[in-house]
């Protein structure tokens, strides 16, 4: 007789587990390239250099705009969509570049690293 699904499930979810936990990270700073008159401002405020542990350039954008408040959270109700996420000033290139710091470090948690950033409104852990 076999294993239940849910143990199989558990054992595989616990091996990816271990994996991320000694996952390799880099250190990526975040800086506005755009002049501050530049019309595509207009997605948000800039937020200053800040540094983000992610997997790549590209997951390094991601980290940052998930840390990101949403701009109308505060006044919607529960069942309104209220991510600006995708619109975040950090997704676009001809505003933010992405500037890798440190590679290889195993020592960190993707996410972003606010002791180092310089505005403490992008929070850590995404908690917006």
């Amino acid at each position: 007789m076999s294993d239940p699904p849910h143990a199989v499930g558990s054992n595989e979810v616990g091996s990816v587990s271990r994996l991320q936990q000694s996952e390799s990270l880099n250190v990526y700073k975040l800086a506005p390239v755009a002049k501050a008159d530049d019309p595509h401002w207009d997605k948000g405020a800039s937020y200053g250099e800040v540094l983000v542990a992610a997997r790549s350039s590209g997951d390094a954008r991601i980290v940052a705009a998930e840390a990101q408040p949403d701009a109308s959270a505060a006044t919607a109700q529960p069942s309104e969509d209220v991510s600006t996420r995708f619109a975040s000033a950090f997704r676009d290139e001809t505003l933010y570049t992405v500037i890798e710091v440190e590679r290889d470090r195993s020592d960190i948690e993707r996410g972003m690293m606010p002791e180092l950033s310089v505005d403490a409104t992008i929070k850590a852990g995404g908690d917006a």
